[in-house]
């Protein structure tokens, strides 16, 4: 019977340097996965805005209060630089062409036993054929 007790916790320590490995993949991964989608909805928020600010604003005057909208991008979503923003289609800046934001973003491994990793986000929107009409402010009764 000691013999067999013996027995387990051999095999046990033996098995469980593979399983907390395999632990830490899964949640590594998890984190990865969690993270690049914030990343992607971030870049996804500021192709939406620099497309409709060349709808309402034009020539250069849409670039005012970029950095501070992708500073606000930024912080949600962390671990990621200046966005750079492209014009496939020319740089008409017209309604109904593309617009594409790059982000490189870090990755930060939850331990040290992952080297960090660089991703390039892209997300395209089109500059709205008419500009968007504002809400119509509630009237004081």
């Amino acid at each position: 019977m000691n013999r067999t007790r013996g027995q387990a916790i051999v095999e046990f320590a033996l098995v469980l340097p593979l399983l907390l490995f395999i632990l830490y993949g899964m949640l590594e991964t998890a984190w990865l996965y969690n993270v690049s989608l914030a990343w992607q909805r971030g870049a996804d928020v500021l192709a939406d805005a620099a497309a409709v600010r060349l709808a309402t604003r034009p020539g250069e005057s849409w670039n005012a209060g970029w950095n501070e909208l992708v500073n606000s991008e930024r912080t949600k979503t962390r671990y990621c630089g200046s966005a750079t923003v492209t014009f496939p289609d020319g740089d008409g800046h017209e309604p109904g062409d593309r617009v594409t934001v790059s982000w490189t973003c870090n990755h930060h491994a939850l331990t040290g036993a992952i080297p960090d990793l660089t991703m390039k986000i892209e997300s395209t929107s089109v500059i709205p054929l008419t500009a968007p009409t504002p809400e119509p402010s509630a009237e004081p009764s």
